[in-house]
């Protein structure tokens, strides 16, 4: 009996490759405290936390090369830049879990001042606002961002906030999962991990632990920029790193290859494909919105927009709907409150055009 009631406070294993540092001991309360974030010292008294049973929490953390149940609804959605990306929505037991992790965890914690997403207040406006007309606007793109912080580094960080080991892998287990499959054999379906646990797109842990665990990169890019004779300024949102400096004469060479350097140093890779350099008086683009003398949309994106109200208006809601496989009535409303957002003189102009917006 004492064994059982130990190993329901302590388990010693919850699956291969993420159990060797269940150790329920050690961890810092005092820092826990001072951050105000819960004190859980074993996995009992964070269920009871979570508001389920430890039966429960382990079921939700333990990990499966193959399993006849996904805690996860897997899709994909097409990326604008072309090909697919796969979004994994937690099921409500896991979102549960999730969401107490991030209101009682990472909703209390800040990230770099230079993230510019997943956080209150934050816009593509704000992102875009300190690269307003300069003259050199560099972009980089991380490849693969939320799969490259993988479980060891969630873990990792959780102990860095002062949870013990035990409890900071039931932590990183309920907020990580690996990528799966369907497969079904002999009248029987099970789902196949395709790799380690990362960040899954699709969970609410995921965006605040992302800019949260990046918050070193982003504070040695800014050291970096500061230190530069050419005065560059730096933000980040999500995967979108942009630079920008008034100096004509900037050496962007040797800033990208300090970057560079940075960004394999924390464990992150850049894709080369999407690096952009734009210098005055062309076109300068900060995470989709153009930053010359006024921050604002491109006439394409605008064209675009009058194009598809334009087909609305002449074919009837009914008609688009059925033809692009969505409520027409709630795309343009979503479009327009970005255009909004952006040119909000604009949006009443289009408003105004079309009573039935």
């Amino acid at each position: 009996a004492a064994w059982l009631e130990k190993k329901s406070k302590n388990p010693p294993f919850l699956g291969i490759g993420v159990s060797s540092r269940l150790r329920f001991q050690g961890g810092d309360t005092k820092i826990l405290t001072a951050n105000e974030l819960p004190t859980p010292k074993d996995a009992e008294e964070l269920a009871l936390l979570l508001n389920i049973s430890t039966s429960e929490l382990f079921w939700l953390s333990y990990e499966r090369a193959a399993t006849s149940l996904d805690h996860y609804t897997r899709f994909e959605i097409p990326k604008r830049s072309g090909g697919k990306r796969l979004i994994s929505s937690p099921k409500p037991k896991l979102r549960t879990a999730q969401r107490w992790i991030a209101e009682n965890i990472l909703d209390k914690l800040s990230p770099a001042a230079q993230a510019t997403a997943f956080r209150s207040g934050a816009s593509i406006i704000k992102n875009a606002e300190p690269h307003l007309n300069a003259a050199i606007v560099v972009r980089i793109d991380f490849r693969d961002f939320f799969p490259s912080i993988t479980y060891p580094r969630v873990r990792g960080y959780f102990e860095s906030l002062g949870f013990n080991p035990g409890v900071a892998t039931l932590l990183a287990l309920i907020s990580t999962d690996a990528p799966r499959v369907k497969v079904s054999f002999d009248g029987k379906t099970q789902y196949v991990a395709m790799g380690g646990r990362s960040l899954p797109q699709g969970a609410c842990t995921s965006p605040a632990l992302a800019n949260l665990i990046t918050r070193k990169l982003d504070a040695r890019i800014a050291g970096l920029c500061q230190a530069s004779t050419d005065q560059w300024t730096y933000t980040r949102y999500a995967d979108d790193l942009t630079f920008s400096t008034q100096a004509r004469d900037a050496n962007v060479g040797r800033l990208l290859g300090s970057v560079q350097n940075i960004v394999s140093d924390e464990g992150f890779r850049i894709n080369r494909e999407k690096t952009a350099v734009m210098r005055a008086p062309g076109r300068r683009i900060v995470t989709g919105l153009i930053v010359e003398d006024e921050i604002r949309l491109s006439r394409r994106d605008l064209r675009r927009l009058r194009a598809f109200l334009h087909r609305c208006d002449k074919d009837g809601l009914a008609r688009v709907s059925e033809e692009i496989g969505k409520d027409a009535l709630a795309v343009a409303h979503g479009r327009l409150a970005y255009v909004q957002m952006v040119m909000p003189e604009h949006a009443g102009r289009i408003r105004g055009k079309y009573s039935w917006l």
